[in-house]
């Protein structure tokens, strides 16, 4: 079948229903075609990186630092941004390094939570840490130095414990 001038599989029957005017399934193919999604995601990066700078003049940053660093949290998602935000706000030495240009904004987008939480919670975070690390080597003395049967190595640990696998 040879196609018409609008796709339609019947290019006589299009010509005399519409008297060779494009049909309405045409007109609205060529107006979806004119939205570029390319085009409309720009203008909602732009958007993004507007507000996203409002916020951030409103930490009192400089206005090449605000340019920059809304450019790429506009590109992070949204729980990046509001980790980096809110650590920003939590440490106003970190305002004073981006301004002083000490730490680019390129290295506070990448900076790890520790880097931006309270430092209670950093404390916190440590204790944590460190009761984990004891309570494991605790539990490890339960074992016993024995020489390992198949490589001879001396230093080889060993527990013993309960089965019922050949029950």
């Amino acid at each position: 079948m040879k196609r018409g001038s609008t796709g339609s599989s019947n290019g006589a029957l299009h010509k005399k229903l519409f008297k060779g005017k494009p049909s309405v399934q045409a007109v609205k193919q060529a107006s979806c075609a004119g939205d570029d999604p390319q085009q409309s995601k720009s203008k909602n990066l732009l958007e993004e990186e507007r507000r996203l700078g409002q916020v951030l003049q409103a930490r009192s940053l400089c206005k090449d630092v605000v340019v920059a660093l809304a450019s790429l949290l506009a590109r992070n998602t949204a729980v990046n941004v509001r980790r980096l935000l809110a650590g920003l706000a939590r440490h106003p030495s970190l305002v004073h390094r981006l301004n002083a240009g000490d730490l680019l904004p390129q290295d506070f987008v990448q900076l790890e939570d520790d880097a931006l939480a309270a430092p209670a919670v950093v404390e916190a975070r440590r204790r944590t840490a460190i009761d984990a690390l004891e309570k494991r080597e605790s539990s490890v003395d339960d074992s016993f130095k024995i020489e390992c049967p198949e490589c001879g190595a001396s230093d080889a640990r060993a527990m013993l414990f309960n089965s019922a696998a050949g029950a």
